[in-house]
């Protein structure tokens, strides 16, 4: 399927979604021993990201890289040659599917099967891919049973490929008892196999395709659950499918009545669409007013699950709109209101640009019933529309600079207000100094030496460096930032 997919993505002249393909194309060929293929996809990857700038797709990549290398360099994984006999199994089945789905010739695949009926290991389940092959209806059933005592001695994250691929076959032969067996077993030696990039991947996918035999089914309630989770894994693994998965949960959840209004398939829209910063502004205005309404009547559920949707689109990278992933944040904790996140909201809102701030206030006065709102904190999208016009006029390289710049300006403006305020004490300070620490290392990942990211990297370290006790000095930072930072001690003094 990524196969595919990467055939399409081509053709489309889509860059970045070739790039995400060739990754998790490069983690699946790892897995199955596909050493060679796998770093030369990945390396493929990282090149056409770090062309783009992307830095921190770049970082994630790089890892991914360094992780294969190390693993090879270690002794760690087997060699390519060493196929063990559960993995023949699943090439064979993957090659019968193959065959059903058209991608693959049938008359090789025929001959492959009968050249290894005599191997002992294989043997018993030649003959039922031989049946599956030509279309019988309970090959798949009969697969799963005599391929058991395989699976029984194989490792668990062979196990689980072994089931998504009997379940795989089960629907091209429309076996839906067989389909839900091994996609249910799929889903349980997943969640088995570990807690790794790879191995949570895997158990997104199988999750995915057990949501879709459920839609199939029509039982969309069963679905639904399903489909949440695979999102949360998604944007644990800052997998490419994220926005793709976020529109189909709008789809199912729309069918059993759960969401009139899906927030999540409104962004995975605009994800789509460009990511455009007029509409941006209209997503969270609408997340405002969706805010206003669950606080002053909604349940604990319908709470929790408008924390969850708001989710999807901070989960965007980077928002054009500066301060707007805080603002989100602060509705997040708001909403969920546990022990300690009233206050952890407070101390974020505090450090939001004005205008945001502004926004919060107003909706604490509209959630308590105080109607009067001055007119200024009515429409905050209104200055950001009319940025997002300002950039799209711009040179591609001092657009590039602008968005950079929205996108650390509230973490510089966040440690600012830190260093000016006496009740903020050296561990706090500290710890937000590594936080400043860890985003500079994301943004300067694999990006080159003029780039807009590396000025901003040497920003947030000039200000964590203050957090911890060093002087200030502007003179070591590169225009805008020092200017800005400049204007933001001023601004902090005098408040």
């Amino acid at each position: 399927l990524y196969e595919q997919s990467l055939t399409i993505k081509e053709s489309l002249g889509d860059v970045r979604g070739k790039s995400a393909t060739l990754a998790n194309m490069a983690v699946v060929q790892f897995r199955h021993g596909d050493y060679e293929t796998a770093l030369r996809n990945a390396r493929e990857s990282l090149r056409l990201l770090q062309a783009m700038g992307a830095a921190p797709d770049v970082a994630q990549v790089a890892a991914i890289i360094q992780q294969m290398e190390a693993a090879l360099a270690s002794g760690a994984v087997q060699q390519p040659s060493e196929l063990t006999p559960i993995r023949l199994v699943v090439a064979l089945i993957g090659a019968v599917v193959g065959v059903r789905r058209g991608q693959v010739p049938h008359d090789g695949v025929q001959a492959e099967l009968r050249r290894l009926s005599s191997e002992e290991t294989v043997a018993p389940v030649i003959d039922i891919l031989l049946a599956a092959l030509d279309g019988e209806a309970n090959a798949a059933a009969s697969l799963l049973v005599a391929a058991d005592p395989l699976l029984v001695l194989g490792t668990v994250a062979e196990r689980a490929d072994a089931l998504m691929a009997i379940g795989n076959l089960a629907d091209l032969l429309a076996d839906s008892a067989t389909e839900l067996r091994a996609r249910e077993a799929a889903v349980a030696a997943f969640r088995e196999s570990g807690q790794d990039r790879a191995s949570l991947v895997s158990l997104s996918i199988a999750l995915y395709n057990l949501a879709i035999f459920h839609a199939g089914q029509e039982d969309y309630a069963v679905a639904v659950p399903l489909l949440e989770e695979v999102v949360a894994l998604d944007m644990r693994t800052g997998h490419a499918d994220l926005a793709s998965d976020q529109a189909k949960l709008a789809e199912i959840r729309q069918r059993v009545g759960k969401s009139e209004l899906s927030f999540a398939s409104l962004v995975a829209e605009w994800v789509d669409g460009g990511r455009d910063g007029e509409q941006c502004a209209a997503l969270l205005n609408l997340a405002c007013n969706l805010y206003v309404q669950t606080m002053r009547g909604g349940s604990g559920e319908q709470r929790e699950e408008l924390a969850t949707d708001l989710a999807y689109l901070r989960a965007v990278r980077p928002l054009p709109i500066a301060g707007a992933n805080d603002l989100l944040a602060v509705l997040q904790l708001r909403l969920r209101d546990e022990p300690g996140m009233a206050a952890r909201a407070a101390q974020i809102q505090a450090a939001l640009p004005v205008q945001l701030a502004h926004v919060c206030t107003s909706m604490e006065q509209q959630i308590s019933g105080q109607t009067a709102v001055r007119e200024e904190d009515e429409a905050p999208e209104t200055a950001q529309v009319e940025l997002a016009a300002m950039l799209s006029n711009l040179p591609p390289e001092q657009r590039a600079e602008l968005q950079v710049l929205a996108q650390v300006a509230p973490l510089l403006q966040q440690g600012v207000r830190m260093l000016q305020q006496p009740g903020i004490t050296a561990a706090e300070r500290g710890r937000f100094a590594d936080s400043l620490d860890a985003a500079a290392s994301q943004a300067e990942a694999g990006e080159a030496a003029d780039s807009p990211w590396m000025a901003a990297a040497v920003a947030l370290r000039a200000v964590a460096g203050w957090l911890r006790g060093t002087a200030p000095e502007l003179a070591a930072l590169n225009q805008p930032y020092r200017s800005l930072i400049g204007d933001m001690l001023l601004g902090a003094s005098d408040e």
